[in-house]
């Protein structure tokens, strides 16, 4: 699958990723970048894999369970604790990037180790949620080359891109349905039309001067708890975990590609779903301990999600170790 351009996670630390559209905690694999001597600042776009802070304070991930075990109280992390941004700015001795809607904000840290643009919840595309997508984060960064980093400042940055499915269960709610030959047609095209823009942004970025960009593969979304809720918890979604499988032979195409264009290797690859699936253990492709697909936290019914409140009273269930919990 490309080797070449894929970075393999040395080991999955075994943390909570509370990504917003399917109201469940994800786990994330160790980043270890490709080696780059000297980076002193790191910007970051996409989800809930890596946003550290850009949902507005009140909401839910700056409401209890989040944060519990990182500070013991939330931070704007989808996350009990630290997630993937974190552990790569501590590989690189960096505080973790200032989150762009904390900016003005008196007494948080300096940009000058970088800002994070990623949003929970946003995709490729817009999803269920008004907040920017991937092409909208990286004009927010393009506004501020000149104001605040200049040309220069990029050349000893790195890029952390995550593309953690949202724009897949975007898809599944709004066309409804998966499985029939013809919806898996239309599946595959809207997969081709997702890593065709994110292609188009992830050239934009390098464009911008960013010379060093990592973007996630897509982990098994038919594992998510989103999906696995119709089986009780009990099997992955093998058809969508297909999907994945779908999304990252194209993504390695094109990074491919990108890098044959730039003449050096300026992109690299995560590899989330062979981490993802080595944690599962499952017996057989698409299948995972029954144990390790339940959910730490849930909602107290259908209408209520991780997290939610009605006055003081907390309208979710939570696990007793969300610490040894796989979602």
């Amino acid at each position: 699958m490309g080797k070449n351009v894929i970075i393999k996670s040395l080991q999955l630390l075994i943390f909570l990723v509370m990504i917003v559209l399917c109201i469940g905690l994800l786990p994330a694999g160790e980043v270890v970048a490709a080696a780059n001597e000297g980076v002193n600042k790191l910007f970051v776009f996409g989800d809930s894999y890596a946003d550290t802070g850009n949902w507005r304070q009140g909401s839910t991930p700056w409401n209890l369970p989040y944060g519990i075990t990182f500070h013991g109280k939330p931070t704007g992390r989808f996350s009990n604790g630290l997630i993937i941004t974190d552990f790569i700015a501590s590989g690189y001795n960096l505080p973790s990037p200032l989150p762009y809607e904390q900016r003005h904000y008196s007494g948080r840290s300096s940009p000058q180790f970088g800002m994070n643009f990623a949003y929970g919840g946003t995709g490729v595309f817009n999803t269920n949620f008004s907040l920017p997508n991937m092409t909208t984060q990286i004009d927010l960064f393009d506004q501020l080359i000149g104001p605040v980093y200049t040309k220069n400042d990029l050349v000893s940055s790195l890029t952390f891109v995550s593309v953690a499915g949202n724009d897949y269960v975007t898809y599944v709610t709004r066309a409804g349905g998966i499985g029939s030959q013809h919806q898996q047609v239309r599946w595959q095209d809207y997969v081709k039309t997702v890593i065709n823009q994110l292609a188009l942004d992830l050239k934009h970025m390098h464009d911008l001067g960013l010379p060093k960009i990592v973007v996630t593969t897509l982990q098994p979304i038919g594992c998510l708890p989103c999906f696995t809720v119709v089986s009780s918890y009990q099997s992955c979604n093998e058809y969508l975990n297909g999907a994945a499988r779908y999304h990252n032979q194209l993504l390695v195409q094109h990074v491919q590609e990108l890098n044959a264009q730039a003449g050096k290797p300026v992109f690299s690859i995560v590899d989330l779903y062979d981490g993802f699936m080595s944690a599962l253990n499952p017996g057989e492709e698409g299948s995972a301990s029954k144990d390790l697909l339940t959910p730490c936290c849930q909602g107290v019914s259908s209408q209520y999600s991780c997290g939610s409140r009605e006055g003081n009273q907390t309208k979710y269930k939570l696990c007793t170790k969300p610490d040894s919990s796989f979602f």
